[in-house]
Parts: structure tokens; C-alpha cells; sequence
């Protein structure tokens, strides 16, 4: 038990350094959260922009095609 207290005076420092420490990593998996969500944006705006506009356009061929057979 000794070690787990050195370089703390008491165990109300010992709790403040804790809540710190969890309040930081907190923050930072928040903050990786953000980032990540914000690449997920990203890529379906890039996916919306490169393949829907070739999903309509493969459409309107198939359309046209069936409406050339009849």
C-alpha cells in the first residue's frame, strides 16, 4: 500500500489527481468520438456525390433500354 501513495500528501490529492485523470481520458475518447464521426460524414457525403449520381444514371439507361424493347 505504501508505493500506491508515494508522491501524494493525502488521500484527498490522490482523489483529485484521479477524477483528473478520468475527466482527461474522458475528454480524449470524447474528442476521438467527434473525429471519427465527423470521417464517417465525410466518407457518405463522398459516397452520395460518386454513387448515386452513377446509380441514377445506370437507371436511366436500363429505363430507356426497356423502353426501347417495347
Amino acid at each position: 500500500m505504501y508505493l500506491f501513495y508515494v508522491g501524494f500528501n493525502d488521500t484527498s490529492d490522490l482523489r483529485s489527481k484521479l477524477v483528473s485523470l478520468s475527466t482527461m481520458t474522458l475528454n480524449y475518447k470524447i474528442k476521438n468520438l467527434k473525429e471519427a464521426t465527423h470521417k464517417i460524414n465525410a466518407r457518405l457525403v463522398e459516397f452520395r456525390v460518386a454513387v448515386i449520381p452513377i446509380f441514377c444514371f445506370a437507371q436511366d439507361v436500363v429505363h430507356s433500354a426497356f423502353h426501347k424493347r417495347l
